[in-house]
């Protein structure tokens, strides 16, 4: 008779120690066990941790071991540091924060980000009204008779403003507010992500939008300040040029930010770990971290909820399966070992070789079943769901129906709320609802007081029974669990500023707490290929057809 292992096994030197449970060894062999374990724990020199069942390795070692042992250090001068002092500076000045964590820099930066660009663009925005008011109000300046040279100095005056000066001035104040608006419908939006390195467009627009101001500010200075141009009509044209040149660096900004990203160039496939589930989206010309966050944006509105729960399920047989991911399928029931010593394994498991051959055949056909076992429980699994939803669905119909309107009740009736009515159906569908959820492993997502209030809102709005079950039903995101900010790493060889290319490979590790904790993105770049399209010349021939009668045939 053979017994299932329970317990590890150790092995030594002299041979195989124990298998199985101590409860089928003598009591004096259990003893002498008990007795030599400290003594071979002292000894053994190394473990191998792997399954449940772990193999103790005695290893004979030297005790002048220190004599021969030679010590390689990176140290080329008395200054070096040693290994300890390297990682004792690395803990006290910490580079890089655990990914699990905020970054602080990140969120520093950003803000000092979006502070630099509302100055810049206020300052450019401002410069073509100051440059329009700056002679005018030169012109109130107090003058004082006792120190007429310097008022004669820094006097400016400028002519009156003409019919098409007067013009200049409208379209100069409407190509202003237009102005105005765009900046505020492009760039006044939320930040959708923090990217871990400069987002170039953005930063050469802001670069040119400096350019730009500095420039006229200085040929303003130049031009017009030092000379007291009086000629206000060539004073507001050089404003009404500087509007023109900020709405035109505008428009370049929408076309870099906004629409050259909008034709699909590439093809970006993702898989997630470690369910395997995949999907494709289609991206324009971005660079890797812009791509990143699209990825990011369809795995939360595209890829259904993972749910860790259920990468292991019960089986029928009572041992544990994997529904999603790699790995094995099935817990073989015998683990085999082979002797150190290279002899019998009958001998060192004190029973006939017969036997130990006999073992062994049996769990090669068991390993070699297991893919039978895997597709009986799954259908077993399949099989307890599908009941387990009728049983439900049935059971919200009978809830549903117990409630009607106050106003279509004839007979006397004391009224309730939406949220007094749910409390009161809510316990004839929980028995079968938290069935459903328990063979699903969907009790962490749904409490009971989150049922109860979605419970409460289908039947405020008159919603069907299905409506209602819909939330258990897909694998979507609930409205309690969505999350308002997620932390996600990227790996990726190439610098992540750079633009997409064809066979680009970048990773997304999730590190924010919740069900998606740990899970990795794999996303693949495949550029979409040119399309050489032909016509054909359509034959009116080949619209002709002809009947082959028989006299088999029915027409």
């Amino acid at each position: 008779m053979y017994h299932r292992r329970s317990n590890g096994v150790r092995f030594s030197s002299e041979g195989w120690e124990g298998i199985g449970d101590l409860r089928h060894r003598s009591p004096p062999a259990a003893a002498a066990t008990k007795a030599a374990r400290p003594n071979r724990r002292r000894r053994e020199g190394g473990r191998v941790r792997g399954s449940p069942g772990a193999v103790r390795i005695s290893v004979d070692q030297d005790d002048r071991w220190a004599d021969n042992t030679t010590a390689i250090t990176g140290n080329t001068s008395e200054h070096s540091y040693t290994c300890e002092e390297v990682r004792g500076l690395a803990r006290r000045f910490p580079l890089a924060d655990d990914p699990s964590k905020p970054v602080v820099p990140m969120r520093c930066a950003r803000y000092l980000w979006v502070g630099t660009a509302f100055i810049i663009c206020s300052v450019a925005f401002v410069s073509p009204l100051a440059m329009v008011l700056l002679p005018k109000l030169a012109t109130l300046l107090p003058t004082s008779s006792n120190n007429s040279n310097l008022n004669y100095n820094y006097l400016w005056t400028t002519s009156a403003c003409s019919v098409s000066c007067e013009g200049q001035l409208l379209s100069f104040c409407f190509k202003l507010l237009f102005l105005l608006i765009g900046m505020w419908a492009v760039f006044a939006r939320r930040a959708v992500a923090d990217l871990p390195r400069l987002f170039v467009a953005r930063a050469a627009v802001l670069a040119l939008v400096v350019f730009l101001t500095f420039a006229y500010w200085l040929f303003y200075a130049v031009r017009i300040v030092q000379r007291r141009e009086p000629d206000y009509s060539a004073i507001v044209s050089f404003a009404l040029s500087a509007v023109d040149s900020l709405l035109f660096v505008h428009y370049l900004a929408v076309v870099l930010l906004e629409l050259r990203h909008l034709r699909p160039e590439y093809k970006i496939v993702i898989v997630r770990s470690p369910d395997g589930h995949s999907q494709t989206i289609t991206v324009g010309f971005l660079s890797i971290q812009r791509a990143a966050v699209d990825v990011l944006r369809t795995y939360y509105k595209d890829f259904p909820v993972y749910n860790p729960f259920l990468d292991k399920i019960p089986g029928a047989n009572g041992n544990r399966m994997k529904l999603k991911g790699g790995g094995s399928q099935v817990s073989a029931s015998f683990k085999l070992y082979n002797n150190i010593d290279g002899g019998p394994i009958g001998d060192a498991m004190g029973m006939p070789e017969v036997n130990a051959q006999a073992l062994m055949m049996a769990a090669a056909r068991r390993r070699d079943t297991g893919h039978n076992e895997r597709f009986y429980d799954e259908l077993e699994w399949e099989r307890r769901v599908r009941k387990r939803r009728c049983r439900l669905i049935s059971a919200a119909d009978e809830a549903f129906s117990l409630v009607r309107r106050s106003h279509e009740e004839k007979g006397p009736c004391v009224p309730m709320d939406s949220h007094e009515a749910a409390q009161a159906v809510f316990p004839g569908l929980a028995r079968s609802l938290r069935k459903f959820l328990r063979v699903t492993r969907q009790q962490p997502r749904h409490t009971a007081e989150h049922v109860v209030s979605h419970l409460a809102q289908y039947l405020r709005f008159d919603m069907s029974p299905r409506s209602f079950l819909e939330r258990f039903f897909s694998p979507s995101e609930t409205l309690e669990a969505s999350p308002l900010q997620t932390k996600w790493s990227i790996i990726c060889p190439q610098l992540v500023s750079g633009a997409l290319q064809h066979g680009t490979v970048f990773q997304l590790r999730c590190h924010a707490p919740g069900t998606d904790s740990g899970v990795q993105l794999l996303c693949s770049v495949v550029r979409l290929p040119f399309f050489n399209l032909t016509e054909e010349v359509f034959d009116p021939k080949s619209d002709k057809f002809t009947l082959r009668l028989s006299s088999e045939t029915s027409v």
